[in-house]
């Protein structure tokens, strides 16, 4: 029956309503039901119930004039999130969550419920809103209020309002309803696409599928097995398995309930009029449907053409390194690997952490208003791996790009005031957040909500970290362009002397490295201490500890003195975004190691090398502008290229300071004082253990702890393997050559085997010994005037960078995080030379030309 516009609930295949009413999901779930197709019963909470919601919050209607303001939208969120639901739709809601839970009881099931956002426009023919809204699963009945709360703030999120700016729609949404259903109680769930969503070929089905309930797979957390299904036979013709997690073998759904899924799947086609995409679960040997929406972007259907010549290459891994698409949009892609940040395996913890930093990327892109192309993030085999693809068709793509490349430029005349009047300070109030999180005191459902919010927190330090370095990047390379343009025979990252010796976070971990030497060596005992090390129960030297020195004349001043230095600095230590890896502060023996360096052979001081190199750019500076003379307009914008360059290039890499070591230090800490807790519960033997956890692993363990032992030894395990493989560098299209940016470089190679070939990255010839660096643990190897030899660098190596002879890396170019800090250091590099971590031996002899990029075995 039709039910009246101000109505609060309408039940799904009872009362009619308008999409107005109830919103795109749960209109296409309404039309499921009345065309004859199982759906889970359920109730709309409708857009009259979020319209009386709204109204009763004060100051929300005032924010929505505001919404193009990211700090407005957050206060919406948080209103509707924590305010009280009006009183009327609270006795509606509880009055149709109490019916449909005796429904279920009734039908012999426990009361679950499914609680999924339903937008205006959401699931339309013009735009899909997939994933961009809130959905909740196995949610209790008194937990659905709360559920009901968050779906309607997420109509705000940051993702579905880039959506509707990139569509065109209003930024308000225009109302939310929120769909509850009985949670289906999922052997497994599917989603079918009834149109080839890559090649856009209409003989062909694409299903994917996990054993259990979808959220992951949508989520895009799980690998799902995969199939393409021919349209007229229904049989399968490609099968890719996805992940096993759980250890059970054999794909998600067996051959015969396969085929009555993409017979499920035509039906809803051909009712609907048109292609769809799916979402369904099987349970009790039944299909149900859970959702079904247009396809809204499709691209021309193609033939696959066996004869082409020009045919792209697709690296779809080994034996020995599998890789499982998670999309079937993937494979069209060109997925290169991270081996600047993580060139190692990586443990599941720090999958999910890579992953979380990758979430923030695209978020940029709706901060400065838009971009035709959006960053994805895949780990396969533990090594983590990057691709972009195109978000907007191909003719809208030039005049995206411009409006882009134009809010490049004005962030950079914004960005100084930005970074010190609003991200630092948000940067601030994030890492305190999780800093201070009270895990030895939190009940455990306290503790789990805690643990997911500091990953939000991780998640939003990053999207400000790809905001950040928009402006300084820019401003560099426009600065570089230009002088490159001027001066072409300059060698590479010549330009980039002219922003050295800039005053910065860098310059301060140096000068408080300085300052701990400087009161070691007024305490004989110390400074003894710290240079020859402590001698371990085998005999061998290793490092001293902090506690050995306590009872040493001038321990405690010396302690305080370095306590002081870790509440400032501690964050640094870690040489790759890997949560194995420990900070400063978790582990100061390393960063003692450094200062016993520097008492044994003191570096030039800090402060007279900054002004010696601001000197040399300040000279550099004088013989551009004397090659300009006379042309005044050309002088000018260099002056304003120089000053922004100099004004905000150090956050190039300062951004990593605060951003990227600091993020990973503060979910590290928290994640061992959790694994401490884990360790009481029984689920595990040691706190490090944690990390052999994924994320969404962790919330479980706390509230309902078991004996995760065997999962551990089997994960460890299989890192172990996985640390002895060959990743391809490239995986899906191979693109060939390609132009290098000044970021990643060039990776070169050598027919010669005494000679490795990169770019000269800071200028200087210097002789000395190799000395392979791959984590800080082998900082304590180095000696003065050794030449580091690594995969590549961050801040957390400045303390080594003051006493070393010289720098090789395998990756980066002339604005890498390597290059970038042994300019500022004055230390001669070679950056991208590919391989040199595994040709060079490590102590033998070598000499390198950071200007020419030249580096040879002596």
């Amino acid at each position: 029956m039709p039910r009246p516009e101000s109505s609060l609930i309408a039940w799904l295949g009872v009362d009619e309503a308008g999409v107005a009413h109830v919103g795109g999901k749960a209109a296409s779930l309404d039309r499921l039901a009345r065309l004859g197709f199982r759906i889970p019963p359920g109730f709309c909470l409708t857009t009259a119930a979020f319209g009386a919601q709204l109204a009763s919050i004060p100051g929300a209607l005032a924010d929505l004039e505001g919404l193009g303001d990211e700090a407005v939208r957050g206060r919406l969120i948080g209103r509707f999130e924590t305010a009280p639901v009006e009183e009327a739709v609270a006795r509606a809601l509880d009055e149709a969550v109490t019916r449909l839970t005796t429904e279920i009881e009734l039908l012999g099931g426990p009361a679950r419920f499914a609680v999924r956002s339903s937008g205006i426009g959401e699931d339309s023919s013009a735009a899909s809103f997939a994933g961009l809204h809130e959905t909740e699963l196995d949610v209790p009945p008194e937990g659905v209020t709360g559920a009901v709360r968050r779906c309607w703030a997420s109509l705000w999120s940051a993702p579905a309002v880039a959506y509707r700016l990139r569509q065109g729609l209003a930024l308000d949404g225009g109302g939310m309803a929120v769909v509850v259903q009985a949670l289906v109680p999922a052997s497994s769930a599917a989603v079918v696409f009834t149109r080839h969503p890559v090649t856009g070929r209409t003989d062909q089905l694409v299903i994917t599928s996990v054993r259990g309930l979808g959220d992951a797979m949508v989520s895009g957390t799980v690998t799902p097995d995969t199939w393409v299904v021919d349209r007229s036979s229904l049989t399968w013709t490609e099968y890719t398995p996805g992940d096993r997690r759980n250890g059970r073998p054999g794909p998600a759904i067996e051959d015969a309930a396969l085929r009555e899924l993409a017979a499920l799947a035509l039906q809803v086609e051909r009712g609907f009029g048109g292609s769809v995409d799916i979402e369904a679960a099987a349970a009790g040997g039944q299909w149900f449907l859970l959702q079904a929406r247009p396809i809204t972007t499709l691209p021309a259907e193609t033939a696959p053409d066996v004869t082409a010549s020009t045919s792209p290459t697709i690296v779809t891994g080994t034996a020995d390194f599998p890789v499982a698409w998670e999309d079937p949009t993937d494979p069209s892609l060109t997925w290169d690997r991270d081996d600047m940040h993580m060139p190692f395996a990586l443990v599941p913890l720090s999958e999910d952490y890579v992953r979380t930093l990758g979430e923030g990327f695209n978020f940029r892109y709706t901060f400065l208003g838009g971009f035709p192309q959006r960053w994805r993030c895949r780990v396969w085999n533990g090594y983590a791996y990057f691709g972009v693809d195109f978000n907007a068709p191909e003719e809208e793509r030039p005049g995206i790009t411009e409006r882009w490349q134009a809010a490049m430029h004005r962030q950079v005349e914004v960005t100084e005031a930005w970074w010190r009047d609003e991200a630092l300070p948000e940067i601030r109030r994030l890492e305190a957040g999780i800093r201070t999180i009270p895990v030895e005191e939190l009940a455990p459902a306290a503790l789990a909500q805690a643990w997911d919010r500091a990953w939000e927190a991780v998640r939003r330090m990053w999207e400000i970290h790809f905001i950040a370095i928009v402006g300084p990047y820019t401003a560099v390379e426009e600065l570089a362009d230009f002088h490159d343009a001027l001066v072409p025979d300059a060698p590479p990252g010549e330009a980039l002397r002219l922003i050295g010796g800039a005053p910065n976070e860098l310059l301060d971990v140096e000068l408080g490295v300085e300052g701990l030497a400087r009161i070691a060596r007024t305490h004989p005992a110390i400074k003894a201490a710290l240079t020859t090390g402590a001698v371990s129960a085998d005999g061998s030297r290793r490092l001293v500890q902090p506690a050995e020195l306590v009872d040493l004349d001038g321990g405690r001043a010396f302690l305080a003195a370095l306590d002081t230095f870790l509440e400032v600095h501690g964050h640094l230590g870690q040489a790759f975004d890997d949560l194995v890896l420990a900070s400063w502060a978790d582990e100061p023996a390393i960063i003692l190691g450094q200062v016993g360096q520097h008492l044994v052979s003191p570096p030039e001081e800090a402060e007279s090398r900054r002004l010696r190199l601001r000197a040399e750019a300040d000279d550099l500076a004088a013989a551009v502008r004397e090659r300009l003379a006379g042309e005044p307009e050309k002088v000018a914008e260099f002056e304003r290229l120089l000053g922004y360059g100099r004004a905000i290039g150090s956050l190039t890499e300062v951004h990593n300071y605060w951003i990227d070591r600091l993020a990973q230090a503060r979910i590290r800490t928290l994640s061992l004082r959790v694994g401490r807790r884990l360790v009481a519960n029984g689920s595990f033997d040691a706190p490090e253990e944690i990390f052999y956890l994924f994320r969404d692993e962790v919330p479980a363990q706390i509230e309902r702890p078991t004996d995760a032992r065997p999962l551990i030894v089997a994960r460890r395990d299989e890192l172990g393997r996985r640390a002895k493989l060959d990743p391809p560098r490239i995986i899906g299209i191979d693109p060939g050559k390609v132009g290098a940016d000044r970021f990643d470089g060039e990776r070169f190679t050598s027919d010669d085997p005494r000679i490795l070939r990169g770019t000269g990255a800071s200028a200087g010839v210097v002789r000395g010994t190799a000395r392979i660096t791959l984590t800080p643990a082998d900082f304590a190897r180095l000696q003065p005037g050794d030449i580091i030899v690594c995969a590549s660098s961050n801040p957390s190596w400045v303390p080594v960078f003051t006493t070393a002879g010289g720098l090789v890396t395998n990756t980066g170019g002339v604005l890498s995080h390597a290059a970038v800090v042994a300019r500022e250091f004055g230390l001669p590099a070679v950056v991208g030379t590919g391989d040199a971590t595994t040709r060079i031996p490590d102590g033998a002899s070598l000499e390198i030309d950071g200007t020419l990029g030249i580096v040879r075995l002596l």
